[in-house]
């Protein structure tokens, strides 16, 4: 079946630059259940500068979710991620139909004395490797990248271990971030079980 439209019609906003980034393992992968790695910067890789044309956009950054993984990769905001290379974008997704649903999340850090997460929002998008053809909502992609710099969370369309796992990727890349997120946003990425395989000795 080919994937559904994006109703979102919101007007966008302008889109922001990206910053390629790896991960710990070389691939920036976290799969569910991963303990993080000890230590940590202060800040996720974040995308753009905060003057110039682009400063509405300093302090994005984004994560890959594929399946129950979770992947830090700001490259996603040039629609450069390692799934989205190469890839012939169409305008209709029955164009896609043996497409395979992947997840950007847009993450904003600001909150907490400037340094926890402030918003975060899921934008969908089907790709097809195999043919290197995909489909996204553009306008609701930008549109949800101005929301989550607006403070906005909304993960609705991830399953619970989608948001575990982005929660995972964001403790493993920056525990500091992480641990200066309010409790309640940490709650939405899954906060316990994340807290909980990153300190499973804890409370034993």
């Amino acid at each position: 079946m080919a994937p559904p439209m994006d109703p979102r019609t919101d007007r966008p906003d302008e889109p922001g630059l990206a910053v390629q980034a790896g991960g710990r393992d070389g691939s920036g992968r976290v799969p569910v259940g991963a303990a993080p790695a000890a230590g940590g910067p202060m800040r996720l890789p974040l995308v753009g500068s905060r003057t110039g044309s682009h400063s509405h956009m300093g302090g994005l950054a984004a994560i890959l979710v594929d399946g129950d993984r979770a992947e830090v990769a700001p490259a996603a905001l040039h629609a450069k991620s390692r799934v989205e290379q190469g890839v012939r974008w169409v305008d209709d997704p029955a164009q896609v139909p043996a497409g395979r649903q992947y997840w950007v999340v847009w993450i904003a850090q600001g909150g907490a004395g400037g340094r926890g997460i402030r918003g975060a929002v899921a934008s969908p998008m089907w790709i097809d490797r195999q043919a290197m053809v995909g489909y996204k909502h553009l306008a609701g992609h930008v549109n949800d990248m101005s929301r989550a710099m607006k403070g906005v969370v909304d993960l609705s369309g991830l399953t619970a271990a989608q948001r575990r796992a982005v929660g995972e990727a964001i403790r493993a890349r920056a525990p500091q971030v992480w641990a200066a997120t309010d409790p309640a946003i940490r709650a939405q990425l899954g906060g316990e079980a994340a807290d909980a395989a990153a300190d499973p000795g804890d409370g034993a």
